[in-house]
């Protein structure tokens, strides 16, 4: 099997993938092909198997701050409408869920729980912790106040710290929520 990801190092994450790269590569190549690259609604995967001739398509960048989107992509797929918008303690709860199965993984541990118990936590922690920076504030993009915490959560080191923050901005949203309902 091979994936293909259509766009060029040098593009970064600017311009469009090249999808004329996966149709040239189906034409190539007898193995499974799996396209990637722009696909971000059920109508995208669908317009590249049909554009490109892929086996399969795998869905990147737009999972990273909403992975409830392989979830809509998937019941788009098969013609079914999407999931309902998670909510923010949906988010969050996810969030530190991915945050405590990255430390699981740096510890090379089976689960969280294991991994607390083992002598190179805080080490994998710490690891888990700097790797995710830049994503766990992803999960509360579009909150109000969400920009403002970013900054404060991707200086986090430890779950502890990321559960604080996490949780006080969950504690002020609903006293913002409650406030405007009253």
């Amino acid at each position: 099997m091979i994936t293909l990801h259509a766009r060029f190092a040098k593009q970064g994450f600017e311009g469009e993938a090249d999808w004329r790269l996966i149709q040239q590569m189906r034409e190539a190549v007898q193995v499974p092909l799996i396209g990637n690259g722009d696909v971000r609604t059920p109508d995208d995967a669908q317009r590249m198997l049909r554009e490109t001739g892929c086996d399969g398509v795998m869905v990147g960048r737009a999972a990273i701050s909403n992975p409830w989107a392989l979830r809509d992509i998937q019941l788009g797929m098969r013609g079914l409408p999407p999931g309902p918008r998670p909510t923010l303690d949906e988010r969050i709860q996810t969030a530190l869920e991915h945050l405590r199965l990255m430390i699981a993984a740096e510890a090379e541990a089976n689960s969280f729980e294991e991994a607390m118990d083992s002598k190179g936590y805080a080490d994998a922690e710490l690891r888990a912790c700097r790797a995710l920076r830049g994503q766990i504030p992803l999960y509360i993009k579009g909150e109000i106040g969400a920009s403002a915490l970013r900054d404060r959560l991707t200086r986090c080191s430890t779950v502890g710290e990321y559960e604080a923050l996490l949780f006080e901005f969950q504690h002020q949203t609903r006293e913002r929520t409650s406030a405007v309902l009253a």
